[in-house]
């Protein structure tokens, strides 16, 4: 629910769900969702970036714990990235964006990708970096070009393909 609302824009709605969701977390089960990272931006977003920073950091201990769990890597490298860009750090959370990419490249993760790569154009751009921002938005815009062939679906592919968001 904290990704729904926060895909909707929704923030303060995304918030309410992260504490909920942080006051029956125990910590003795893993929940590597994917979308696990909305939680921590929608912390950060209402300016709680010490609990968001240590829900992570537990999140991350239990991936560490878990061996197998690569794919679940890309949600908390995401989180990083917000929290570093929270920090100040827009050098730090593009080092996590491209390492999840790569990671979401190699595990075949398209839709994920995709919209690591929007995140990466938006910081890219934010950052001055012109020519790496349009290259990430081009590959984000190839992936949703290959996303949509997959949608037999007319009308509902042409809706997908103008959802994309500008970076």
């Amino acid at each position: 629910m904290c990704a729904d609302a926060a895909l909707a824009g929704e923030w303060a709605t995304a918030y309410a769900y992260a504490r909920r969701v942080r006051q029956v977390r125990d910590y003795q089960t893993v929940y590597a969702g994917p979308g696990r990272w909305y939680e921590t931006a929608a912390l950060v977003r209402a300016g709680e970036i010490n609990e968001a920073a240590a829900d992570l950091a537990r999140f991350g201990e239990q991936l560490a714990g878990l061996g197998l769990a690569r794919r679940y890597q890309t949600d908390y490298l995401r989180a990083r990235a917000v929290l570093a860009e929270t920090e100040g750090d827009a050098r730090g959370a593009l080092v996590y964006l491209r390492e999840a990419a790569d990671l979401a490249a190699a595990l075949g993760m398209r839709t994920a990708l995709r919209a690591i790569y929007l995140e990466l154009a938006r910081l890219q751009r934010d950052q001055g970096q012109g020519a790496a921002a349009a290259a990430s938005w081009e590959q984000a815009q190839q992936l949703t070009h290959v996303l949509a062939e997959g949608i037999p679906d007319p009308p509902l592919r042409a809706t997908f393909l103008q959802a994309v968001p500008l970076a």
